[in-house]
């Protein structure tokens, strides 16, 4: 079960920005999704460049995360900013959409197929004899002991955790990438992406976790509804 969830997972950051990148196709749709990965890339070299030049060489170091997480906060929205200058990149929704599916791409399945591969690879070869093939019996004892450490519950909780993580940069994301922007609009966005990181980052209760993201969640869906409310009847 603790495997078959872990493929689901895995399967699921590949799913999601897929699937919007399947049902927004339009004529230069590479071009938007590999500007949201081009937007993912130069913030993350951004931050790199930044940790190191205050001399933290991972995040581990900071001595306030939230500091990281303001910093980081503020990097990606320059970025977006930098790349709203891009005439005709910003059009619609369907781009808005693109584009952050190329940014989800690397943030989600990339990412996390970095850092889960070997957790499946331990599941698809569970005992020590299979494990000492590739290591070193000490080793493959401790991978093993972490595998079997690890609850289905938290897999499980973790696939939640990235479809809620998912939608709301999603809306952060679409707030940004179109072409009616106001100062107004990437001040949102940085508060709010510095709101999730400090979630994500932050907080190491469960429960509170959940509830500060389905908060954030719920509060993102009623200001785009009245949003979208408005603009109708401003059209009408």
């Amino acid at each position: 079960m603790k495997l078959f969830l872990l493929i689901i997972f895995l399967a699921l950051s590949f799913a999601l920005p897929m699937y919007y990148i399947t049902v927004n196709r339009q004529e230069n749709m590479l071009i938007k999704i590999l500007s949201g990965i081009a937007i993912y890339v130069l913030s993350t070299i951004l931050m790199n460049f930044c940790c190191k030049a205050i001399g933290y060489e991972d995040i581990n170091q900071i001595p306030d995360i939230k500091y990281y997480v303001a910093l980081l906060s503020l990097i990606m929205t320059f970025v977006i900013f930098v790349f709203s200058r891009f005439k005709n990149l910003y059009n619609d929704k369907k781009t808005a959409t693109l584009i952050y599916c190329g940014f989800a791409f690397v943030n989600f399945f990339i990412n996390n197929m970095n850092s889960y591969m070997n957790l499946l690879y331990i599941g698809m070869n569970n005992s020590i004899e299979k494990l000492s093939k590739r290591y070193p019996s000490e080793i493959a004892q401790g991978l093993l002991d972490y595998y079997n450490k690890i609850n289905t519950i938290d897999i499980l909780l973790l696939s939640i955790e990235l479809i809620v993580v998912f939608y709301i940069t999603k809306i952060l994301f679409e707030k940004v990438i179109n072409k009616d922007l106001k100062i107004l609009n990437y001040l949102f966005f940085m508060i709010g992406i510095f709101v999730l990181y400090n979630i994500q980052y932050s907080i190491n209760s469960v429960e509170i976790s959940f509830m500060l993201y389905f908060l954030l969640f719920g509060f993102l869906v009623l200001m785009s509804k009245s949003e979208y409310g408005k603009h109708k009847i401003k059209n009408n």
